[in-house]
């Protein structure tokens, strides 16, 4: 079956350990072969269709994968992590839009071509069950209840609008990290009251807050919070348990 048919992909994807989707693979490995997912061939074909490209000239996987991004002969590419995964961009609900099957067969036994110019003509079709009592229902980071092919026409959609999310590399964080303690340090050292100098910090944390949001939303890029939050609050405890011992031990030598 893998040597005739000619569009064999994956339709599987796995969740996070908190039960949220959150990523896709992009193909898997097997038997010395790349396989794609269904939804990563289908807009592989949509983009190359629309961009006047042989498929066979932008689809060798192995061969366009550099520090951790698939980049294609035109303007896309689909960055991925250390298992061949893509982090998705979620939209609202009612960004993609779900017709009802009872639908189109309804406009199709009426011959309602108007339906069908709006809501099939020229449009990608994914087909699959949406009700929940079909046990086809994943996490979302919109929603808990969210259907499989939802999940694949939202990973179809990014690939096509080059919209993928980019997980900035862990050294990023760690200097950002450094940075925001630095910047803790010296408050800590410059402001003598303590509320002052626990508000000061929390302004710190909410302003890189802030723009990680807008990073984020404005550039898909994700930068984390964890750690850069979790090191600034160590620093900030260290800082000030050394700011009193010091000040004891020249109090001590005062008097």
């Amino acid at each position: 079956i893998l040597n005739t048919s000619k569009n064999i992909t994956s339709v599987n994807f796995t969740r996070e350990s908190d039960g949220v989707t959150r990523y896709m693979p992009v193909f898997v490995y097997y038997k010395e072969n790349y396989y794609p997912t269904l939804s990563f061939l289908a807009g592989l074909k949509y983009t190359t269709n629309h961009n006047d490209k042989n498929i066979n000239s932008v689809y060798t996987i192995e061969n366009n994968i550099k520090n951790g991004i698939i980049n294609f002969s035109y303007n896309l590419s689909v960055p991925i992590n250390d298992s061949g995964r893509a982090i998705m961009n979620w939209y609202k609900e009612d960004a993609i839009e779900k017709v009802s099957i009872s639908d189109v067969h309804n406009a199709i036994e009426n011959k309602n071509e108007e339906f069908l110019k709006e809501k099939i003509e020229n449009k990608v079709i994914y087909i699959g069950a949406t009700a929940s009592l079909l046990n086809d229902i994943k996490s979302s980071p919109i929603s808990p209840i969210t259907s499989g092919v939802n999940v694949h026409a939202t990973f179809f959609t990014n690939f096509i609008n080059n919209d993928f999310i980019l997980h900035v590399p862990v050294w990023v964080d760690v200097l950002i990290s450094l940075i925001l303690s630095v910047l803790t340090v010296l408050l800590v050292n410059k402001i003598k009251n303590i509320f002052g100098s626990l508000c000061s910090t929390v302004g710190i944390l909410a302003l890189y807050f802030i723009t990680s949001l807008i990073l984020m939303k404005s550039c898909n890029l994700w930068t984390g919070i964890i750690l850069p939050f979790s090191v600034v609050l160590v620093y900030f405890i260290t800082a000030y348990i050394l700011k009193y011992i010091l000040k004891s031990k020249d109090y001590e030598q005062t008097y």
